[in-house]
């Protein structure tokens, strides 16, 4: 399909830079007047400004979007969506680019426009980030705080030091700061190793619940050897070393209840009672929380 957007009937892959200039004034003519001021054509004179690349630049985001917003606009059928790869969704993909397109055509003209405008436009983009989920939100501030954090490392680490005094004390923080990050990425790595642990205690007392005929065991002591090589040692938020004592539990009637029993172990407990309803039920003695913010007992 060949674009009319004001250059030429030319196929937008395979337009050169040469293409650019040829048409310059045809570029120029759809670029809002803002771009443009002060950009003098090269055409007409050996000495571009310095907007004019700036301009060059702009034009050819532009005129990608306009291109984008051509296709949706005119009709024409959308191309067979592929099937999603490792859990992406080309279909969403694009709707995705494209709304961001017009999102940055609707806010072009920010710099010129008066208040009551701009605190209109802040309230789209506020509206559409709240389409967007809470947890996409999360992670938007996460990327902005990370992005404040390095640039104040940067220029913590780069600012001159006046004497050994203050050199001393932007290394101490600076060690200081390491530590925290590494406490907790190794409390991070931790609790996945002790979610991966629970999964695997759990699966083994399936599997032997199969081979017994619908019975779990007494004692977990049971699983080892043939179904676990040895109780999992694990080792969880807000517990300096890891263990894997068993508190074995009777008298257990629901899960809630087994829930208020958590005495903060940081070791396992299970339910080992035949007449309990959740008999074979194991999970972490620990009200600590994860980096998800859950107690770790409610896994």
């Amino acid at each position: 399909m060949k674009l009319k957007i004001g250059i030429s009937d030319t196929d937008l892959k395979d337009l050169r830079l040469k293409d650019c200039f040829e048409h310059t004034w045809n570029i120029r003519s759809i670029i809002p007047a803002r771009l443009r001021k002060s950009t003098i054509n090269p055409l007409n004179s050996g000495f571009p400004s310095p907007n004019f690349v700036s301009t060059i630049m702009l034009a050819a985001g532009y005129l990608l979007m306009t291109a984008g917003l051509t296709f949706s606009l005119a009709g024409t059928p959308a191309p067979d969506v592929k099937p999603a790869m490792d859990g992406i969704d080309s279909e969403i993909v694009a709707k995705a680019e494209k709304n961001g397109s017009m999102l940055t055509v609707l806010m072009i003209d920010i710099d010129k426009d008066e208040p009551a405008e701009l605190q209109r436009k802040l309230q789209i983009l506020k509206t559409v980030q709240k389409e967007i989920g809470e947890e996409n939100l999360l992670r938007l501030e996460i990327i902005e705080e990370l992005k404040k954090t390095q640039y104040a490392l940067q220029m913590f680490g780069l600012r001159p030091s006046q004497d050994h005094r203050e050199k001393d004390q932007k290394l101490s923080a600076l060690e200081k700061i390491g530590k925290i990050i590494a406490a907790s990425a190794k409390e991070t790595e931790d609790s996945r190793k002790a979610k991966d642990s629970l999964n695997a205690f759990r699966s083994a007392l399936a599997v032997f619940h199969a081979d017994k005929s619908g019975f779990f065991p007494v004692n977990p002591e049971e699983l080892v050897d043939k179904y676990l090589p040895r109780i999992p040692y694990i080792k969880l938020p807000g517990h300096p070393t890891g263990n894997n004592s068993v508190q074995i539990l009777t008298g257990i009637k629901s899960t809630e209840e087994l829930f208020q029993k958590v005495g903060d172990s940081g070791g396992w407990f299970y339910v080992g009672d035949k007449a309990s309803p959740i008999w074979g039920t194991v999970i972490f003695d620990c009200n600590h929380r994860d980096y998800n913010g859950t107690a770790m007992y409610r896994y």
